[in-house]
Order: C-alpha cells, then structure tokens, then sequence
C-alpha cells in the first residue's frame, strides 16, 4: 500500500492519470449527442481531400484538423461523392453542397453512428496536445506540481471536455494554439534551430487547423514580444538578437512546408481559368489586349504552392463571413452582427466559477509577479489571455458559442494553478491553505461529474434553471440532443409528433414516430417538439412561448403537449 501511494504521488503519473481522465470522459459522450450542426461538413471537406486531392466544398477553415476527423472514416472505407466541378461557385452554394455531402456520408453510406464516433476520434490527439502543452508551459514557470493541478483545472472545464468528444474545429484550433504561444516563449528565451523548428511547425498546425488563429496569435504574440521589451530593455543583451532572426526563417520556412503538406503538396495556379476574363487584369490593363491577355496567361500557369491560392480564398471567405454576421442569440435579442460584450457575457456564464474567479485572480497576480521579478515569462499566459479576449471583443462579429475561445481556458488554468502556489507560498497556515485547495478540486470536478455527459452545453450557477435566457445558438443548441429526444419519445410511448428542430439531421433518418414538421405561424394541438434556437431566432413559433413544456429533453428541446389552445 505505501509502495502504491508513493506511485501516485509522482506527478507524472498523476498527469497521466488525468489525462485517461479527461479521454474517457470525452468518449463517453459520443453516444449522448448525435451530430452537431456543423460536422458533417467538416466531414465532407476533410474525405474530399484525402480521396479526390481537392478541397471545394468551404475555404472558410483550413484542412488539418478536417482530414483527422475525415481519417477514420476514410480508413474505414468511406469515400467523397463530390462531382468532377472546376469552377467554384458562390460562398453559401459550396458550404451547402458540403453539408449535404456531409449528410450523405453519414446517413445513406454510414452506418451513422460508426462514421460519426470515428470522426470523433480524429479530435482526440489534439485534446491530447492541449493537455501536454498546458502541462508543458505552466511546468516550466510554476514547477511541477502546480502544472498538473493546471491540468486537472482544463480537464474539469465542460465546455472543454464537451467540445472534445464533437467532430469539430475549436479543440484543434485550441491545442495547436496553446502549444504555439507555449513554443513561442521557448524560442524567445532560447533562439535555437531546434525551438524554432518546433514553433514553425505548431504555428503552421495552429493556422491549418483554423484559420482565427491567425489573429490571436499574432496579437499574443506582440503582447508578449512587446512585455518582454519593456520589462528587459535596460539589460545589456538585445531584445532580438542575431540568433532570434537566424532562427526566425526557420521558423517560418517550417511553416510554409506545413501549410504545403496540410493541403497535399500540389501546385496550382493564382487564377481559374474558367473564370476568365478577369475582371481586374481587364480593368488594369486594357480589355482584350494583347497586355491583358499575356497577364491572364502568366497567372493560369500552374507553377505555385497549392496553399498560397488556398489561403487566399479561406481568408477572404472568413472575412466575408465576418462582414455579414451570423445570425446569434444574447440576452433575449436576436441579431447577426454581434455585440461588443457577447463573449464577456459567455465566458462568464459559461466557465466553472472557481476557475474563473482563482484563474483571473492569479493571472493578475501573475503581472504582478513579472514586473517585480523583472521575468517576462511568469506574465505570458495573461498576456496571450488579454490580447486574444481584447481581439474578440473588439473585431469578432460571428458570435455562435464561447467554443470559438476554448484557448483561454488553458490560460485560466495557468492562472489558477499560479493563483493557488501564491496562496500555499504565503499563508503560513498549512492546514489553511490544503482545505482551500481541496475546496478548489472539489469544486471543478463537481462541475464536471454532475453535468456529465452533457458537458457540451454547460452553464454555471450564474445562468441559474434557465440558460437560455443568456445564450443559445451553439451554446445550448447546436441541435445534438436527437438521440435523447428519440429516447424520450420512446419511453413516452408517443406515436404523433409535430416538429421543428435546429440542426443538419436528416429527421427521416431518425426515430421519430409519426413526425410532421410543425408549420411555421400556425398553433395546433397535440404533442409537440422545438428546439430552444427555433423558439427565439424569429416569431415563426413565438406561440409556443406562452406554453410550458411537459419535459425539457437534453438541454436544449423542450416538449409539449397541448389539449387546448390559448
């Protein structure tokens, strides 16, 4: 028994042990939520690419994290439907296409459930590295044992674990990232060949998994290069020494070669030629001349990097996106070009409140320390924390789900476990200082083990009974809970049904007995099924409203019957 409890107290072990912690957990759910709104296009893209070499369907988001969630499909034998199409046609037209492909995949090859669990599975390395790299980054300026508390602090955070287990781009994006800005630091302390190889390549791997990373690490990065300015500016060695710009075209020719690789190592040209004439060479020089046409010529040849047009196109759908909005949900009021304080309002409603309070506490603490200290390092994680949250605020008009700054909570984490070390340093009161430790543990796993399996959708004490008062869309409805309505009808013994859901399922696909849409502006009797983002993003079923449902089935479907109308 002694033997046994020195084991556990290796923190190795311990790290370990969270992390077939936090893998169980995640898998357990893939037989809670069926699929999301958004997989099965990730689905498409990710299988086109790797069976047809293409990548048509939506440019929006990057390949890398779409071909590991499209990998255990493929290997299973599923293959993309994409027609033969060269041209590409308008933004909304190709992600349509691509969920309908989607669709296809997983209903009428399927079978369902094997396709969606082995998507699921491709997230599963990147919430691996999200751990390490949280583990990796607070060792390396807390010690030890607090990088493992850090740990369990992310691996108790639902909405972390609940995004885990969906074939999705916001975990990818989240651990490439949090090991990019850990990579980072390294290669400024340390300018090597061998720090700047691994930042180019988890950079590039942050960028390819999505394409938002693009901006929070930039701005995190010239928080953090302009911190370490100031707090080393008086010290006889340069802020950017030669070896820091040797290594930097290390770094960025890694990069390059990853953003290549992501997208198949192909060439391609800068222009289709399909689309021809082009409206900008004619413009620029002359209509049908000999000028213009030599122009048009040069940029059909097929001589550059597959991913330079690539990213071209991504970036300037994100942008269009961006411009347009999408259509969200905040505290009763529906719009789509999103709110100053939408993401304020998500991460506090939406994040476990002791590592919410504990985390911002010690990242405060954390700049503190820095300027004493003079050590640049110990204020890292609150100023990627601060300048990706501030970019977000400031710039983000697609506000559908705190999922979008899963990366902060690695961060908050950092901060917690940094918080907690303050506290164990200082109060000389031992006993004290463990029973506020142990307070804390309890805490975060209470919010992971009483909301399970329905991490995806959590919300702390603050959105109280009724979440849905705060946020919805992707949030608390993302259209997961078919399979929990299908249960619930089930043990019902309902047998007429009038629906109307969010989601991109298929509901001919699922068991829902004697289902009829429920018609839009028109009140009727019966039993009744509408998902929370129906009832709210317009007045279609706004009557519903002035019923109380007879169940809330998952957390986002509320079910009815109603005898008589109002």
């Amino acid at each position: 028994m002694t033997r046994f409890i020195a084991w556990l107290s290796k923190p190795r072990i311990v790290l370990a042990l969270l992390i077939v912690l936090a893998f169980t957990t995640v898998v357990q759910t893939y037989s809670t939520f069926s699929h999301t709104w958004d997989e099965p296009a990730h689905l498409a893209t990710g299988l086109e690419l790797l069976d047809r070499g293409t990548y048509y369907y939506e440019h929006q988001h990057p390949p890398l994290a779409r071909v590991a969630i499209a990998l255990g499909p493929y290997l299973d034998g599923q293959r993309s439907g994409r027609a033969n199409i060269q041209a590409r046609t308008d933004f909304w037209e190709r992600m349509i296409q691509g969920f309908n492909e989607g669709r296809r995949i997983l209903y009428q090859v399927g079978p369902y459930e094997r396709v969606l669990t082995l998507a699921r599975i491709g997230i599963l390395p990147f919430l691996l590295i999200a751990l390490l790299a949280t583990y990796g980054w607070a060792r390396n300026i807390l010690g030890e044992w607090p990088a493992v508390l850090a740990v369990f602090l992310l691996v108790t955070v639902p909405p972390f674990l609940g995004n885990a287990g969906i074939a999705t781009l916001d975990i990818p994006v989240a651990g490439m990232g949090i090991a990019s800005l850990f990579a980072c630091c390294l290669w400024l302390e340390r300018p090597r060949p061998s720090t700047a190889v691994a930042f180019g390549a988890l950079a590039g791997g942050a960028i390819m998994a999505k394409f938002s990373a693009i901006p929070f690490l930039g701005v995190s990065f010239a928080a953090i290069f302009a911190w370490r300015a100031w707090i080393e500016w008086k010290q006889p060695a340069p802020v950017v020494g030669r070896a820091h710009l040797k290594s930097s075209l290390i770094a960025l020719a890694v990069m390059l070669v990853v953003f290549w690789l992501c997208y198949g190592f192909g060439l391609a040209s800068l222009a289709n030629p399909a689309n021809r004439p082009y409206e900008a060479i004619e413009k620029l020089f002359g209509r049908g001349s000999a000028l213009s046409n030599f122009v048009s010529d040069a940029v059909e040849i097929t001589a550059i990097p597959i991913f330079i047009p690539e990213i071209r196109q991504g970036i300037e759908d994100v942008r269009y996106h961006n411009a347009v909005g999408h259509l969200s949900y905040l505290l009763g009021e529906v719009r789509s070009d999103g709110w100053k304080h939408y993401y304020l309002v998500a991460l506090g409603v939406r994040t476990p409140l002791p590592l919410l309070i504990v985390g911002l506490i010690g990242m405060g603490l954390m700049l503190r320390a820095s300027v004493r200290n003079r050590d640049w390092r110990i204020a890292a994680p609150t100023l990627a924390f601060l300048a990706i949250l501030g970019f977000a605020i400031t710039y983000s008009r697609i506000n559908i789900g705190v999922r979008h700054l899963l990366i902060l909570y690695p961060l908050l984490a950092i901060g917690a476990a940094y918080a907690v070390l303050c506290l164990v340093r200082t109060v000389k009161t031992k006993p004290l200082a463990l029973a506020a430790l142990a307070g804390l543990v309890a805490a975060q796993a209470a919010s992971l083990f009483i909301t399970h399996p329905n991490h995806l959708t959590y919300f702390n004490a603050i959105a109280g009974a009724h979440p849905e008062r705060f946020l919805i869309s992707a949030d608390l409805d993302w259209g997961q809970d078919l399979w929990q309505l299908e249960k619930e009808l089930e043990k019902r013994g309902i047998d007429r049904v009038a629906v109307t859901l969010y989601g991109s399922a298929d509901l001919t696909k699922h068991k829902l007995p004697g289902y009829t849409p429920l018609k839009p502006n028109t009140p009727q009797t019966g039993w009744i099924v509408a998902s929370l983002w129906r009832l709210q993003r317009n007045d279609d079923y706004s009557w519903l409203r002035a019923y109380e449902p007879v169940a809330r089935v998952g957390t986002s479907i509320n079910l009815y019957y109603i005898d008589k109308l109002k």
